[in-house]
C-alpha cells in the first residue's frame, strides 16, 4: 500500500501547524535521520570528542594519583556507591577501579562527583550487573561528557539511554548515540527531549517503529515549527488510537490519502 506512517499521522492528527508538509517529505528520506544519526554516531564514538576532553597516558594517570592523597576520598567514594546500588551491582563491580579509569581520565569534577556519576549510570543502565568495570567506565565518561557540554545529568541521559536500550532492543553505544546526536540535533530546544524519550519510546516501539523512525518523527516536527519533541511524539499516540477506534472519521481520514480502511483492519494488529 502506497502510504507512509507520517501521512496517516498527519490525516488523523487533523494537524495545522506545518508538521503536515514537512512529514510529507519523509517519502524521499524516509529514514533519514537515523542515517544522519549513522554518521553522527561514528564521530561522536568518543566522548573526548563531544567534551573536547583529551584522555592522558597510562603514565600520567598513574603520576596525578600518586601526586595527590586521593586514596581514601576513592575509598569514601566506592561505599557511598556501595550503599547507593544492590548487592548484585556490588558484588560485579571493583566501583574503586572504576572511579580511578575515568577520574584518571580526566572526568569528572572531583572522585565524589566521579563516584555518584558510576552510581547513576549503573543504576539506570546496570541494573544486572552485566557490564565490565571497564564497561561501566566509558559509559560514565560519556554521560558526564554530555553532561558537561549540554548541562544534561548523568541520572537524566542515563534514564532516556535505558529506555531506548529496553524498547528498541539497542546496545549502550547505540542508544546513547541516539541521545547524544538528538542533543546535538537541537532536539532539546523545549527543554523536553529525554522526557519524551522516556515517555513516548514505549509506544512507539509497540507500535511497530523502530528507534530511527521514533527519532525522525521528533526531529521532523521540530523543524516545523512544533514547540517541543513531546508535542510530535503526542502524534503518534493520538495516531495510535484514531487508526484503532475504526470509526467513520477515522474512515474518511484513511480515504483521504488514498487507503481503504477495510484493507488496514486485518493489518493493525500486525502493526500495532
Amino acid at each position: 500500500m502506497a502510504f507512509t506512517l507520517a501521512d496517516a499521522i498527519v490525516n488523523l492528527g487533523g494537524d495545522d501547524s506545518g508538521l503536515g508538509k514537512v512529514l510529507g517529505q519523509a517519502r524521499q528520506k524516509t529514514e533519514g535521520f537515523v542515517s544522519d544519526l549513522g554518521k553522527k554516531v561514528l564521530q561522536l564514538g568518543s566522548a573526548a570528542v563531544l567534551g573536547g576532553v583529551a584522555a592522558v597516558t597510562t603514565g600520567v594517570i598513574g603520576i596525578g594519583i600518586a601526586a595527590f592523597d586521593t586514596s581514601t576520598q576513592i575509598d569514601t567514594a566506592t561505599k557511598n556507591i556501595q550503599t547507593q546500588l544492590g548487592s548484585l551491582q556490588n558484588e560485579a563491580h571493583d566501583f574503586g577501579d572504576v572511579i580511578k579509569q575515568v577520574y584518571g581520565n580526566n572526568f569528572g569534577d572531583s572522585i565524589e562527583d566521579v563516584g555518584q556519576a558510576i552510581s547513576d549510570t549503573a543504576n539506570q543502565i546496570d541494573r544486572l550487573g552485566q557490564m565490565s568495570d571497564q564497561e561501566l567506565g566509558h559509559a560514565t565518561e560519556q554521560a558526564i561528557a554530555l553532561r558537561d557540554a549540554f548541562g544534561i545529568e548523568v541520572n537524566e541521559s542515563m534514564n532516556a539511554t535505558n529506555a531506548l536500550m529496553e524498547n528498541f532492543g539497542l546496545t549502550f553505544d547505540e542508544a546513547f548515540g541516539f541521545v547524544q546526536a538528538g542533543m546535538q540535533n537541537g532536539l532539546n530546544a523545549s527543554d523536553d527531549f529525554l522526557d519524551s524519550i522516556g515517555e513516548y519510546s514505549v509506544q512507539f516501539a509497540e507500535g511497530g517503529a523502530n528507534a530511527g523512525q521514533f527519532f525522525n518523527l521528533m526531529d521532523t516536527g521540530l523543524q516545523s515549527g512544533m514547540l517541543g519533541t513531546d508535542k510530535a511524539a503526542d502524534l503518534f499516540k493520538e495516531f495510535r488510537v484514531r487508526i484503532q477506534d475504526g470509526s467513520a472519521g477515522t474512515q474518511e481520514a484513511l480515504a483521504a490519502i488514498g487507503i481503504d480502511a477495510d484493507e488496514l483492519h486485518p493489518l493493525i494488529g500486525v502493526l500495532f
